[in-house]
């Protein structure tokens, strides 16, 4: 079993088709940080410049960006008061915005280790407001957390980036004996499925959850829970889709989901290896 399209679709009523993000490697250099704050986000290269030291790298603090987000739509809201240029308004608007925009996908679906700072090199994405519809955000949420998946089945992880809640969610719908939750009472299918549920605290034994897990027979297993979704959140063709999704050039994985059949209600034949499935290039 895996994370699919599907399960993104479903748990977070994002789009999954349109355009990949596609910027080299995982964070952009400091210049191109500083041209990018100072143009979409209203923010001085000063202050740019003592945020990109503070934050090691062209990151921008949460609070930080709060700030940002704040000064722009006071500034928005005095150019409209004072019946300023209609692109000077629109300008502070469209930074408002931008500042909510970066903090809303850097702390949900590209959610990364430290979980204190957003990466300015999603902003890239971001310049072009009437264009946001484009982008895959679901793919591409995707492979990020694909890509912190695969750092942490190695030795020495210590923690995991990506989007949590939709992990957790994930793991809830599926798993229901491991998924440590409460229901929402006032649910309905109109909502993301992943707002059906929040986590409890439990599972603080990981040595008896492995044992149970390696116990685990089949039929504890739900794997198709959207069933009832279907009407809400139709299933998309572009779901079958078997090759490379990416999240920049640092983070390109395969969606195999010939190798996960019983996800979509069938019986799950002998897969191609996944190299055959998704050839590099």
């Amino acid at each position: 079993m895996t994370i699919t399209l599907d399960d993104v679709s479903c748990l977070l009523h994002i789009p999954i088709s349109g355009k990949m993000l596609n910027h080299l490697g995982t964070c952009c250099t400091v210049e191109e940080g500083e041209d990018m704050c100072e143009e979409f986000l209203n923010f001085s290269r000063a202050d740019c410049k003592e945020e990109f030291a503070k934050m090691k790298g062209a990151h921008i603090g949460y609070p930080k960006l709060l700030d940002i987000y704040r000064d722009n739509l006071k500034l928005a809201l005095e150019a409209e008061n004072n019946r300023k240029e209609p692109h000077v308004v629109q300008y502070y608007r469209e930074c408002t915005v931008r500042a909510f925009l970066l903090y809303l996908i850097c702390s949900t679906i590209f959610t990364n280790k430290s979980g204190q700072y957003a990466d300015v090199i999603f902003l890239t994405y971001l310049q072009d407001i009437e264009q946001l519809n484009t982008w895959n955000w679901g793919a591409s949420a995707l492979a990020y957390c694909y890509n912190y998946l695969d750092h942490e089945s190695r030795p020495k992880c210590g923690n995991h980036g990506g989007y949590n809640s939709m992990f957790q969610a994930w793991i809830m719908v599926h798993f229901e004996r491991f998924g440590m939750h409460c229901l929402e009472a006032n649910y309905t299918h109109q909502d993301p499925v992943a707002s059906k549920f929040y986590a409890s605290k439990q599972g603080k034994y990981p040595l008896e959850t492995r044992t149970v897990l390696d116990r685990m027979e089949v039929d504890e297993v739900t794997f198709c829970p959207y069933e009832d979704h279907r009407q809400a959140r139709p299933f998309q063709d572009i779901s079958w889709y078997s090759g490379w999704i990416m999240c920049g050039s640092a983070m390109i994985c395969p969606h195999l989901p010939e190798r996960v059949l019983r996800q979509y209600g069938h019986v799950q034949s002998i897969p191609r290896a996944p190299d055959v499935s998704a050839k590099a290039g």
